[in-house]
């Protein structure tokens, strides 16, 4: 364990709790101080949206949440049926956003086969893999330097307009009830740039941010969620196929061991290597960080 929690087993015992306390009396004193009368959270089927509703469950209360799932044409079947799990007990709204990035040409930025709204997701899963294996394995850094082969170029478009879509329609709903939207991006995402500006990077409050992404999966078996969302492989879900390690070339346990080098918390445990390439994503990450709202030191206070 890294950062804000302690080396060894997941957030062991009182310290896991203490946790998850301070992150519930964090988003406590957050809605209050915003005025609003609740939280609006969206719902993927991954680790992060299952642990901020969770936290939001907790502090709030279910008559004061409202879970959206926001499914579009490429998303993966078993994240719906996830999210619709994690959902089970609270209001919850699905919105399908297919229509809409269709309508706004979206899908012909990166045109996966004929049809591909209508082929299953193993179809596209695996084309998708088989395009991206022709890309060196620095994929993500060429994509924050702009720097993408010519035939996925336009990639960058048909992934973040997904993420803005959705970004505008949880505060559609959160200002229809007066209440505010809670976001799921984490430490690990944040120092990347592994988020989309005014697209997931957009929310009233980030109670995950102090945490790196192996922490989360630490809080989660804590908090008791569902052993197969925490047994997943992290996706953004916006591309079908891609894991995020994958993106990244990197391991998870890599990643964060990287970044608490460069910031000080923990000693070097991957090779020099590895470590100049996360240092070169994170220094390259740097204007999309500044696009994300006002860091909440407070909530580890």
């Amino acid at each position: 364990m890294i950062g804000h929690l302690r080396s060894g087993s997941a957030g062991s015992g009182r310290r896991g709790i203490c946790v998850a306390d301070r992150l519930i009396r964090y988003i406590q004193s957050r809605i209050k101080e915003l005025g609003r009368n609740g939280a609006v959270i969206g719902v993927s089927g991954g680790i992060d949206s299952a642990v901020v509703l969770h936290l939001c469950l907790q502090a709030l209360g279910r008559e004061r949440i409202l879970a959206l799932i926001l499914p579009e044409y490429d998303s993966d079947p078993a994240s719906i049926r996830l999210a619709r799990r994690i959902c089970h007990g609270i209001p919850f709204q699905v919105i399908p956003i297919g229509p809409i990035l269709k309508k706004m040409g979206i899908y012909r930025y990166f045109q996966i086969l004929p049809f591909q709204n209508r082929l299953p997701y193993r179809m596209k899963s695996g084309y998708v893999r088989n395009v991206f294996k022709k890309v060196s394995k620095d994929l993500y850094l060429k994509f924050l330097t702009n720097n993408l082969p010519s035939e996925i170029k336009m990639v960058t478009a048909y992934l973040r307009a997904k993420n803005r879509i959705r970004m505008a329609i949880l505060y559609q709903k959160a200002e229809e009830l007066d209440y505010a939207v809670v976001g799921t991006i984490n430490r690990t995402e944040y120092l990347l740039g592994l988020f989309v500006p005014f697209g997931d990077g957009a929310a009233d409050l980030m109670p995950l941010l102090p945490f790196y992404k192996s922490e989360i999966f630490q809080i989660a078996e804590e908090l008791g969620i569902d052993p197969e969302i925490r047994s997943r492989r992290p996706t953004p879900d916006l591309i079908p196929g891609l894991s995020d390690e994958e993106i990244i070339g990197l391991s998870y346990e890599e990643i964060d061991n990287g970044l608490a080098v460069i910031e000080g918390r923990e000693k070097q445990k991957i090779n020099d290597e590895k470590l100049n390439y996360i240092r070169s994503i994170y220094e390259r990450a740097e204007p999309i960080r500044r696009s994300f709202p006002p860091v909440a030191e407070e909530i580890l206070e």
